[in-house]
């Protein structure tokens, strides 16, 4: 304690916290053992006989509170992705809500404490209640890089309630999107909206705008989805050894701003667990999966080309393709980005290789 004593003596003064209002930003660095925050003076306390009464060094926070309160109308077991509250219609996709509960009921403060009981020492508790304050965001979209370039995204799991799609390179240049799991549920995105498990956000990983360059591989969505490809002029996109739904029309984009994809879409090792011919407009006779669906305003894309496409079987309109190789039957090698990187660096880089055991 004398070295203590020693230094709230010598320094008299109250250090002051670095206080930061707002979200949304990002703090920086060049990495560990690059970088310092520094704290050239002890934070001292306000007041000498409470310790605990010193600042700290960098302080967050809003200057906002809750706003209307909706009550909860139905019990939701733990690890359960669904409350039912009154008033739901009110929420608006990627604004915030808080579970909020407090309460001094004397049977849920004793339930709250089990196995142990409540000691008189404890008057928070009892006096301002159980406190829970779980904040969340109704989200919709995973992820979008956009305007961006030399951007890797990956290790990255979806999970909970199905919204409109999952990782996108938008306008991006060089993207790299690898080793993300989506498996939304949720209901089927037709007529009769029935309720499916692994359905997969409504677009899969993938393109959208001038896109250019981007690789999704090793991706694994939901059975009732495609790679996202949203119009407005996205091109040179490889599709790498990636599983899921291949559900024609689930790339997305406007009318107006088709086509689809333009030109240099590969797609290679897709292994599909579903596949559909869908959308509206006239279908070929014969049920083909056809790429530029003419008299339909939607759904047109530039001829890919196609290898190696496994699983759920689907028959291509030759015409439009550049090459449908290997239909019904994966090649090697397994990844066409792998190889590409082999073949430029002499190997496969170490980072890639353990993405592989994601």
């Amino acid at each position: 304690m004398q070295y203590q004593s020693e230094c709230l003596s010598a320094l008299k003064s109250v250090a002051n916290e670095i206080l930061m209002y707002g979200g949304n930003f990002v703090i920086k660095g060049d990495g560990a053992d690059k970088t310092f925050l520094e704290m050239e003076t002890p934070n001292l306390p306000k007041k000498k006989s409470d310790m605990y009464s010193s600042p700290v060094m960098i302080n967050i926070k809003h200057n906002l509170w809750l706003g209307a309160e909706y009550e909860v109308t139905g019990n939701a077991e733990k690890g359960a992705f669904k409350v039912k509250v009154a008033g739901a219609s009110n929420f608006k996709v990627g604004e915030w809500v808080c579970l909020y509960l407090h309460d001094n009921n004397p049977e849920l403060v004793r339930r709250e404490l089990l196995p142990y009981t409540w000691e008189s020492t404890m008057t928070n508790i009892s006096t301002e209640g159980v406190q829970v304050e779980d904040y969340h965001q109704s989200v919709s979209e995973a992820a979008s890089i956009i305007s961006s370039a030399n951007f890797s995204a990956y290790k990255i799991n979806i999970t909970g309630n199905r919204g409109h799609s999952a990782i996108r390179s938008q306008g991006s240049s060089r993207v790299f999107i690898g080793a993300v799991r989506d498996c939304t549920d949720g209901p089927l995105a037709d007529q009769y909206p029935t309720f499916q498990t692994n359905a997969g956000q409504y677009h899969a990983c993938g393109v959208s705008k001038p896109s250019m360059g981007a690789v999704i591989w090793r991706v694994t969505w939901g059975d009732d989805a495609c790679f996202e490809s949203h119009a407005t002029q996205p091109r040179a996109t490889l599709i790498d050894n990636c599983t899921g739904g291949f559900v024609q029309s689930k790339q997305g984009g406007d009318a107006n701003q088709v086509p689809n994809h333009l030109n240099d879409l590969t797609i290679w090792n897709m292994c599909a667990t579903k596949t559909a011919v869908n959308g509206g407009g006239t279908l070929p006779g014969n049920g083909e999966f056809d790429w530029w669906r003419m008299g339909w305003k939607y759904w047109k894309i530039l001829p890919p080309v196609v290898v190696g496409f496994h699983g759920a079987s689907v028959k291509f309109v030759k015409e439009q393709v550049k090459l449908d190789e290997s239909n019904g039957i994966p090649v090697e090698p397994q990844s066409l980005y792998e190889a590409q990187l082999k073949h430029r660096l002499g190997t496969v880089p170490a980072w890639l290789n353990a993405l592989k055991q994601f």
